[in-house]
């Protein structure tokens, strides 16, 4: 699992053999918003299919190859109040990668579902 905070250039690349597969989650930093949070709870779900549903993206940035997989939820459904901005299962084939990109005022965390990959924080 990595973290990207605010502002933080990352990416990730699969060097390896193999499908990287991972949730890409991408979150509102709340960390200041702790007690508003607890006060006004607003709670999120996922529907698994969609999280599976089979779509193609092309690496934007300095990427390389093609993203496969689908956001289950993207930010332009998202609310204002709402935490989470996107959650995607993606896979990076060989060679392939997510470019060095920053998120102004949310943090990026993949999860590594299976495979193995190379993050770099763009420093």
């Amino acid at each position: 699992m990595t973290i990207a905070r605010p502002g933080q250039a990352h990416g990730l690349a699969n060097l390896f053999g193999g499908g990287l597969v991972f949730l890409d989650i991408i979150a509102k930093n709340v960390a200041a918003d702790l007690d508003a949070i607890k006060k006004n709870p607003t709670p999120q779900s996922f529907p698994k299919a969609k999280l599976f549903d089979k779509d193609v993206e092309k690496a934007g940035g300095t990427g390389v190859g093609t993203l496969y997989g689908k956001f289950a939820f993207g930010r332009e459904q998202a609310t204002k109040d709402q935490t989470v901005k996107e959650i995607g299962l993606r896979t990076l084939k060989k060679g392939d990668s997510i470019g060095v990109h920053k998120h102004a005022d949310n943090e990026d965390t993949y999860i590594i579902v299976s495979g193995k990959g190379a993050f770099t924080d763009g420093g």
